[in-house]
C-alpha cells in the first residue's frame, strides 16, 4: 500500500471506520505515515476536547419529527396516471388498428409492445420521481 491510501484510511478510522490490515501494517512500516497517523490523532483529541457541543432544547426532536411529518406528501389517488395511460393506450391502439386496414396482422402486435414499453418507461420516472 502507498502513503496516500494509508493516509486516507488513517483519516477514515478517526472518523470511526475500521482500519485495513494493509493500512495497519504500512503504518507500522512507514515513518512518515506513523508521523502522520500520530499528528492526526493529537488533532482529534484537541478538537473533541476544544468543540463544545450545543445543547438542545428537549422539544427540538418532537417539534422536528412534527414538521417532518406535516412536510410529507400526502399519498392519494396515485392510481389516477395508471388509468389516464391505460385509457390513451387503448384509445391509441384502437385508432392505430383502425386507420391501417393493410397491416392489421401486425399493427395491434407493435402497438401493444410500444404501449407496455411506455408503461414501464413510465412507471420508471414516477419511481425515481417519489
Amino acid at each position: 500500500m502507498d502513503c496516500h491510501p494509508a493516509q486516507e484510511a488513517i483519516l477514515a478510522a478517526i472518523d470511526g471506520d475500521r482500519r485495513s490490515d494493509d493500512a495497519a501494517a504500512h503504518v507500522r512500516e512507514c515513518a512518515a505515515c506513523r508521523e502522520f497517523d500520530t499528528i492526526q490523532r493529537a488533532q482529534d483529541a484537541t478538537l473533541v476536547t476544544a468543540i463544545l457541543r450545543p445543547r438542545l432544547n428537549p422539544a427540538f426532536r418532537p417539534r422536528l419529527r412534527e414538521a417532518i411529518r406535516a412536510s410529507a406528501p400526502v399519498r392519494g389517488r396515485t392510481w389516477l396516471p395508471d388509468i389516464a395511460y391505460v385509457a390513451g393506450a387503448v384509445a391509441g391502439v384502437a385508432l392505430a388498428f383502425a386507420s391501417s386496414p393493410y397491416f392489421r396482422d401486425t399493427t395491434p402486435g407493435a402497438v401493444v409492445l410500444v404501449g407496455v414499453l411506455g408503461y414501464v418507461f413510465q412507471i420508471a420516472l414516477t419511481d425515481r420521481r417519489d
